[in-house]
Formats: C-alpha cells, sequence, structure tokens
C-alpha cells in the first residue's frame, strides 16, 4: 500500500518547473519524494522509464537533494540507453554535491534519440534523503518532445 502511494505521489507531482542555470532556464519535467523514508538502506533506489517521442535528439535529467545537508551523504541521478549503437555514451551520472544548498547537480544528457531510458536516483549511504528530479525528452533544437513515464521502484 506504502509504495503503491509514492508511485502515485510521484506520478502525480509531474510539474513545469525552470531548473535556473546560468543560460535561459529551459521547462523539465520534475517529481519529488523521498529516498529510503526508514533511512535504513544505504543502497536505496528509485527507478522509472521513460519513453521518448519520435524525433526527440536526447534524453536529459539532474537532480536536486532538497534535505537538511548531512556531510557524507548525496544524492545522484543516472540515466541510462541500452539501445544505442555505435560510439554513443550509454550512461551518465550527476550528483548534487552538497546536500540542502538550493542547487541542482549539473544536467547530463544521452544522446539515444526516441525510445526508452532508465532513470535512477540514488544515495550514497544510508539515511533519508529528499529529492527532486528534473528530466526531459528534447529535439537536437533543444525544444522539449513528448514522453511517457512508468515509475518501476520507489524505496
Amino acid at each position: 500500500m506504502k509504495n503503491r502511494f509514492l508511485k502515485t505521489t510521484f506520478t502525480a507531482a509531474l510539474i513545469f518547473v525552470a531548473l535556473g542555470y546560468g543560460g535561459p532556464a529551459a521547462a523539465y519535467y520534475s517529481a519529488g519524494t523521498t529516498l529510503d523514508p526508514a533511512g535504513n538502506n544505504a543502497s536505496a533506489t528509485d527507478l522509472a522509464q521513460v519513453t521518448c517521442a519520435d524525433g526527440t535528439d536526447h534524453f536529459s535529467a539532474a537532480v536536486q537533494d532538497t534535505s537538511s545537508p548531512n556531510s557524507g551523504l548525496l544524492v545522484s541521478v543516472h540515466i541510462l540507453n541500452e539501445n544505442i549503437s555505435g560510439n554513443a555514451n550509454y550512461m551518465a551520472t550527476a550528483t548534487d554535491g552538497v546536500s540542502g544548498d538550493g542547487q541542482w547537480s549539473d544536467i547530463i544528457s544521452i544522446y539515444g534519440g526516441a525510445g526508452t531510458y532508465n532513470l535512477s536516483v540514488v544515495k550514497t549511504n544510508a539515511g533519508s534523503r529528499n529529492f527532486i528530479v528534473g528530466w526531459d525528452c528534447r529535439d537536437s533544437n533543444d525544444n522539449s518532445m513528448g514522453m511517457s513515464i512508468n515509475v518501476l521502484q520507489i524505496q
């Protein structure tokens, strides 16, 4: 029941936000939840699959740890596309390097075109972490493309 509630909360939280980087802000989908609410699973992982529409050039994501600062307890986002051929990157990772500072991690991108990408959020140690993850499918002109998301796991 708890997992079902969290999945509903995660999915219902889809909204557009401005990530607010130095250049012009770009709209991304975002959702937030708590990773490992009990705080005792150092390897807790949230996982979703994002399917990008035709015309997509790349999939991008970033994460923000919204918990109080805790030295040595950081949140990272990973994106993976297993269907890329050639010499392209298959996986990228970014970490919010200072927990609770109100800043986002770097934006990471995988240039795998339309199709399915895995999006995961992990932490570096035991302890509960609140986070927001932002993501979007983009065309070669950096315009937002259509997508769907399927939340597979919230721990």
